[in-house]
């Protein structure tokens, strides 16, 4: 007779049932679409780098330690604004239908880039590009422990609501407008990784979406890496 202290984790593990009934297709497109906000999010945080910013001046050439902390940043604020989103979007898989999921139209999606890039700068220009900033100035020893203590409990109050009206004015405001400009690539690509997300073709829907979204975030950030001609 089987203790119930050993029948205690198999009451916690899922059965091959559950994880069979998980919709690992919407999880897949929901991560493929927040890879490529992260990887469009990070090249427009860099990008904007070579624009002057408070307490940081405009750069011929982001180095690569700076590159790393705003990158992170606007990758985060990308992914935080594009991944949870656009698997709301996707939403569950249909009941009564024969046709099963369809792709939404090119026009959609590029309506919901608008909306993106709104949601991007002020998350990213509220949160978490005034954090790198203060990372980046305490490393330059241009602050003190107490003074990049002090901002980040302002920032976590309410300073973040003045913060995102701000930085988001200096997002969308640099020449050119990077996060404009990354919402012209936010929106078709989306939509192909929806179609790839709805296609009949079972290896083109499994690893066609999260491979797309690799590869534009790659090109993304490399592209801000090395900087616009």
């Amino acid at each position: 007779m089987a203790l119930a202290s050993d029948a205690a984790p198999q009451a916690l593990r899922l059965s091959e049932q559950e994880i069979v009934k998980r919709d690992w297709t919407r999880i897949r497109f929901g991560l493929a679409i927040g890879i490529m906000a992260a990887g469009l999010g990070a090249a427009t945080t860099i990008l904007n780098l070579y624009t002057e910013f408070e307490g940081i001046g405009a750069l011929d050439r982001v180095p690569p330690g700076q590159a790393v902390l705003f990158g992170i940043a606007g990758a985060l604020g990308g992914f935080l604004v594009g991944g949870p989103a656009s698997y709301w979007l996707y939403g569950v898989r249909p009941t009564f239908s024969l046709h099963g999921r369809r792709a939404r139209r090119l026009w959609v999606w590029l309506l919901l880039a608008v909306v993106f890039v709104f949601f991007y700068t002020y998350v990213t220009g509220g949160i978490f590009l005034p954090m790198a900033r203060y990372l980046f100035l305490y490393l330059s020893s241009v602050m003190s422990v107490p003074n990049v203590v002090g901002r980040f409990f302002d920032l976590f109050t309410a300073s973040w609501l003045v913060f995102g009206v701000k930085n988001a004015f200096f997002l969308i405001g640099a020449v050119p407008p990077w996060p404009a400009i990354g919402g012209v690539v936010f929106g078709p690509g989306a939509w192909v990784i929806d179609k790839f997300s709805t296609s009949s073709n079972p290896r083109l829907s499994k690893y066609g979406p999260i491979t797309l979204a690799t590869v534009v975030s790659l090109v993304a950030v490399v592209f801000a890496i090395l900087g616009p001609k």
